[in-house]
């Protein structure tokens, strides 16, 4: 985004509370570190970048130094937008309920409810915010989109003769829904074998989750099928893309996950849950597929859908579907559209 937006004409600058978090323009990238910021002084953004910004864009609610930026901006005059990325969605707000209950009172509730607008990110994410801020408009996430095509052949040539499914992500348990997805290979062990069909998960550990999904792996006695990876990123994760047959996502809930994106760009079809906000459109354009979130459905799903001639078929729908409906250039233009209105 950062680099459309910059492509456009305009002064992009991102503070990130996450080092490293891309070197594409290390020179407007800057590293907050939130615990400092929350405990010590107030960062001077307009000292930073030269001059007070037109208008201040945040990723996610609850995050305590938003509260400071926010406050500063009401009183400066500067508008803001907030994009929830799904944070505002009833199954995210009954995660840790109570302690966000909390946070509404002391102070999130009213940063949100005074924001300029509220970026989301589809239309039934926005369907549910609405009662938190009315002004608030769609736009999806996107990706680059190479122009370059690959030919039939080189898409057949990436096809394993065992078929290779992957998971990329936070290896969080409820969220991601990698209980009911285990809990798939586990009652379907054997048809697994059979067809010769592994599930190769990558990501960091959350809450523990990395003893959990090791100890559910070798009480089921499927280490044959299931893999357990660290985080994969940059030209590591473009390696695994390219060898992976079948991307899966069996999330609860999200905002429109970025993996997603990235796997159906590099032609690899996904599998995908409801909760992914992104499953019904891929579902229709022949991009990969939709299953309900139960691990006999998951499991029946992907003993039907693990054929050469079945993934062959949707890998070119893959890399299609994503440059006709998620290319940067074009999304950009969308959040162009809606900054410039709230700019005086």
């Amino acid at each position: 985004m950062l680099k459309a937006l910059k492509n456009r004409g305009h002064s992009v600058y991102l503070f990130s509370t996450k080092e490293g978090v891309d070197n594409t323009h290390p020179k407007d990238i800057f590293y907050i570190d939130k615990n400092k910021y929350v405990l010590n002084n107030e960062i001077n953004i307009e000292k930073v970048i030269g001059a007070p910004p037109d208008i201040i864009i945040f990723n996610g609610v609850y995050i305590p130094l938003y509260l400071k930026i926010t406050k500063w901006a009401r009183k400066k005059g500067i508008p803001y937008i907030i994009s929830p990325r799904s944070s505002l969605t009833e199954e995210a707000l009954r995660q840790k309920k109570y302690k966000k209950r909390i946070g509404n009172l002391l102070g999130f509730g009213y940063m949100v409810k005074k924001a300029s607008a509220l970026h989301l990110l589809n239309e039934s994410e926005q369907k549910q915010a609405n009662r938190w801020n009315k002004i608030n408009f769609v736009a999806p996430n996107g990706i680059d989109v190479l122009n370059k095509e690959e030919s039939i052949e080189a898409l057949e040539e990436k096809i394993n003769v065992k078929t290779s499914i992957s998971f990329i992500g936070r290896l969080d348990i409820n969220h991601k829904g990698l209980d009911v997805l285990l809990n798939a290979f586990k009652k379907r062990k054997e048809d697994m074998e059979f067809n010769h069909i592994t599930l190769n998960l990558y990501g960091p550990s959350v809450n523990s989750s990395e003893q959990y999904i090791s100890e559910f792996i070798r009480h089921s006695q499927i280490d044959n099928l299931v893999n357990l990876n660290a985080p994969v990123y940059g030209s590591e994760k473009e390696e695994v893309l390219n060898s992976t047959d079948i991307f899966i996502h069996t999330s609860r809930f999200e905002g429109l996950p970025m993996s997603v994106l990235e796997a159906l760009s590099k032609g690899v079809p996904a599998l995908l849950t409801p909760g992914t906000n992104i499953s019904e459109e891929v579902d229709r354009n022949q991009a990969g597929w939709e299953v309900p979130l139960d691990p006999d459905k998951i499991a029946l799903k992907i003993l039907d859908i693990a054929s050469k001639e079945s993934i062959i078929k949707y890998k070119k729908n893959a890399i299609s579907f994503v440059k006709k409906n998620y290319s940067w250039d074009d999304i950009a233009g969308i959040h162009e559209k809606n900054y410039l209105s709230l700019i005086d």
